[in-house]
C-alpha cells in the first residue's frame, strides 16, 4: 500500500537542479548519512553545502509533491507495522510506519512531512531513509492506537510514589551509560519500565504542584530534583546518581534530542497529555562536572487566559493600558525578567481587542496559548523561519496588530519600529529592569532617539510576587518600625491590618498559593518625549514619569501588602530605586 513516490522529487535533485550543490557534494552527504544516519537535509547543513534559506526553499518545493493518504489506507496497515518503528517515537511525533522497501526506505505517515527535526530523529533511530506522506493527525492517532494498542494513562492511574519507582530503578542497576556511545544501548536503558514510569510520574507530580519548571541537578553521589513553584525553587526528592543517565536519556527521547550527545547543550520540546489538559514542555540540557543538568519549563495550554481587568493593574494604570491597546498605530513594550508574566499580559491585551474587526498576527517562540480569531506563527530557526523573516512577510499580510514574542536583536527591532511608524500597532516584550529603562535598552539595541519617541506609546515593567494563601493567612497590626521600613505612605488613615504566611495543607505548608502581578506603567507624554530626544538620563525620565502619576514596582507591591494580598517580605523583594521606593 506504499503511496507512489514517482511524483515527489528527491531533495538532492531539487538542490542540484538549482545549482546549489554539486554531484560530488551529494555523494559525500549520502555516504555520511549511510554511516551515521540522520536527515539528509540536516547533513547538508552540517557539511555547509547549503544555507538554511536554500534548504528551506528546497523543502517547500519538495513538500508540494508529498502524497496524502486517509483513514481508509491507514486502516489497512501491514501486520509488521509495529516492528518498523518503536512505539515511543510513533507517539512522540504522531507518525505511523507504512512500509519499508528493499533499499531501506521507510515510508511514514506524518501530520507535518515538513518537520525537519522530526525527520532527523526518526531517521537516526530507525537507521532508514524516511519517505514521508501526509495524513490527518486524528487518523494517525487512531492508526497508532490500532497498531500498538491503546495506552493506559499512567499519569492518572499510577499509584506508586516517585521514591518507590526510583528504588526500582536503582535495584535494576542499569548499564553505566557514561561508558556508552551507541545510541541503541542508550535507547534501551531509557525505555526500561521503571525509568519510563519515573519520568511520567515526575511530570504528574510537577503539574499537580503547579510547578513552572523542573530541575534535575546531578551531583557526585545523588541527583537533586527540584520544582519551581510560584517563582521559588523547592526540593522534591533526591535520587541516586546511578539513575541520572537513564532519566536524562528518557527525557531526551521524549524531546527529540540526541541521546548520544552529552558534551554539548541541547534544546528540545515535547507535549504531555493529561486528563483535560495538554502540557507543553521545553527542555534544556547543560553539561556539568557530574553529568547533564536538565531544566524543563511546563506550559499549560489548557489554562484560560486572564482578562485584562483581573491581571492586577490598579486605577489609572489599567486605563492607560486599555487606551494604548485601542490606538491604531505605535508600540507597546512590556519588560521584566524571564518568568515575570510578560507574555500572559500580552495575551490578555489581545483578548481585550476587537479581534473580529482586526487582523491580528503573532510571531512567537513558542506559541504558549492558542487564541481564536488570531493568526499565530511559530518561529522555526532550524529552517530559517526567524522573527525577522516572519515580520517581513507579515507586513505584506495587511495586519492591524502585530504581537512579537520578544525583540532580541537589531533586525527584529528595526522592522517592529518601522511597522509601528507605518500604521500598525505593535506589542512586544524585551528585557530591561524598569519602564524608563526600556528607552535605554532600545538605544543599546541600536534604535535612535528620534525613532523611539515616534514609535513608542507605552512602556510597562512587571514582576510577579507570591500571593498569600487565603485559607491560612494570619492578620496582624504592623508596628511603626515596620511601616517605616516599608517607606511608602499608607493609602488609608487609621489602624492598619497586614497579613502574614502561616502554612496549611491547601498551600503545601508554604503560606503562599499563586502569584500577583505588579506593574510600572509609563505612557510617553510630550514631556517625556522631550527628555528622551534631548538625551536625558534614565533617572530624569523616571522622576518626570513619577510626577505624572507613574507608581514604581515597589510602590505597587506595597499596595498589595496594605490590601492583605501579600506579605511584607514579598513586597521588600520588589525592585526599589535609590529613594527606597
Amino acid at each position: 500500500m506504499t503511496p507512489s513516490r514517482r511524483f515527489r522529487p528527491r531533495l538532492g535533485d531539487i538542490l542540484l537542479d538549482r545549482g546549489w550543490v554539486t554531484q560530488e557534494q551529494l555523494g559525500a552527504a549520502d555516504t555520511l548519512q549511510r554511516e551515521s544516519g540522520g536527515a539528509f537535509g540536516t547533513i547538508l547543513l552540517e557539511m555547509k553545502f547549503v544555507t538554511t534559506e536554500q534548504l528551506h526553499e528546497a523543502l517547500v518545493a519538495q513538500n508540494q509533491h508529498v502524497p496524502e493518504i486517509g483513514a481508509n489506507e491507514l486502516a489497512t496497515l501491514p501486520e509488521d507495522a509495529s516492528d518498523l518503528l518503536p512505539e515511543t517515537l510513533a507517539r512522540r511525533f504522531n507518525v505511523i510506519a507504512i512500509s519499508k522497501d528493499e533499499a531501506g526506505v521507510l515510508t511514514l505517515a506524518m501530520e507535518d512531512p515538513f518537520d525537519l527535526a522530526a525527520l532527523d530523529v526518526l531517521s537516526q533511530f530507525s537507521g532508514c531513509r524516511i519517505e514521508p506522506v501526509k495524513a490527518p493527525p486524528a487518523d494517525i492517532v487512531a492508526a497508532v492506537d490500532a497498531c500498538y494498542g491503546t495506552t493506559q494513562d499512567i499519569l492518572a492511574e499510577e499509584q506508586q510514589s516517585l521514591e518507590e519507582i526510583s528504588l526500582e530503578v536503582e535495584q535494576a542497576d542499569p548499564i553505566d551509560s557514561e561508558a556508552m556511545t551507541n545510541a541503541t544501548d542508550l535507547l534501551a536503558i531509557a525505555e526500561e519500565t521503571p525509568v519510563v514510569r519515573f519520568v511520567e510520574v515526575l511530570f504528574r507530580e510537577a503539574t499537580q504542584k503547579r510547578a513552572s519548571d523542573i530541575h534535575l541537578e546531578p551531583g557526585e553521589q545523588t541527583t537533586n530534583v527540584r520544582l519551581r513553584v510560584d517563582g521559588v525553587l523547592q526540593r522534591l526528592l533526591t535520587v541516586s546518581a546511578r539513575m541520572h543517565p537513564a532519566i536524562v536519556s528518557r527525557i531526551k527521547i521524549l524531546s527529540g534530542l540526541n541521546i548520544a550527545e552529552r558534551r554539548l547543550p541541547q534544546d528540545g520540546r515535547c507535549r504531555l497529555k493529561l486528563p483535560g489538559k495538554n502540557i507543553d514542555i521545553r527542555v534544556s540540557t547543560l553539561p556539568t562536572v557530574h553529568g547533564e543538568k536538565v531544566v524543563m519549563r511546563l506550559l499549560d495550554k489548557s489554562q484560560s487566559i486572564l482578562d485584562l481587568d483581573s491581571l492586577g493593574f490598579v486605577g489609572i494604570d489599567l486605563q492607560r493600558f486599555k487606551e494604548a491597546l485601542q490606538a491604531s498605530y505605535g508600540m507597546i513594550l512590556l519588560t521584566g525578567p524571564t518568568g515575570s508574566g510578560k507574555t500572559t499580559s500580552l495575551y490578555a491585551g489581545l483578548t481585550f481587542m476587537d479581534r473580529k474587526a482586526l487582523n491580528v498576527i503573532t510571531v512567537e517562540d513558542p506559541v504558549e496559548y492558542e487564541l481564536e480569531e488570531i493568526n499565530q506563527v511559530q518561529v522555526r530557526p532550524d529552517i530559517g523561519l526567524t522573527f525577522a523573516r516572519c515580520l517581513r512577510h507579515i507586513l505584506r499580510q495587511d495586519p492591524n496588530v502585530i504581537m512579537i514574542g520578544e525583540m532580541r536583536d537589531l533586525e527584529t527591532t528595526q522592522i517592529a519600529v518601522r511597522a509601528a511608524l507605518t500604521g500598525h500597532l505593535v506589542v512586544s516584550t524585551l528585557h530591561a529592569n524598569s519602564a524608563p529603562a526600556v528607552v535605554s535598552r532600545l538605544v543599546d539595541i541600536g534604535i535612535p532617539y528620534y525613532l523611539i519617541i515616534a514609535a513608542l506609546n507605552l512602556a510597562i515593567a512587571q514582576r510577579l510576587i507570591r500571593r498569600l494563601c487565603p485559607e491560612c493567612k494570619e492578620q496582624f497590626s504592623p508596628s511603626s518600625d515596620l511601616l517605616e521600613k516599608l517607606g511608602a505612605a499608607p493609602p488609608i488613615e487609621g489602624p492598619l491590618t497586614f497579613c502574614r504566611p502561616v502554612g496549611c495543607e491547601e498551600c503545601d505548608y508554604l503560606g503562599y498559593k499563586g502569584r500577583l502581578g505588579v506593574y510600572e506603567v509609563m505612557p510617553l507624554s510630550k514631556r517625556l518625549r522631550k527628555i528622551i530626544v534631548n538625551g536625558g538620563s534614565e533617572a530624569e525620565l523616571r522622576a518626570a514619569a513619577r510626577e505624572e502619576g507613574m507608581k514604581t514596582l515597589y510602590e505597587q507591591a506595597v499596595l498589595k501588602v496594605y490590601g492583605g494580598q501579600t506579605s511584607v517580605e514579598e513586597a521588600l523583594s520588589a525592585p526599589q530605586d535609590e529613594e527606597g521606593i
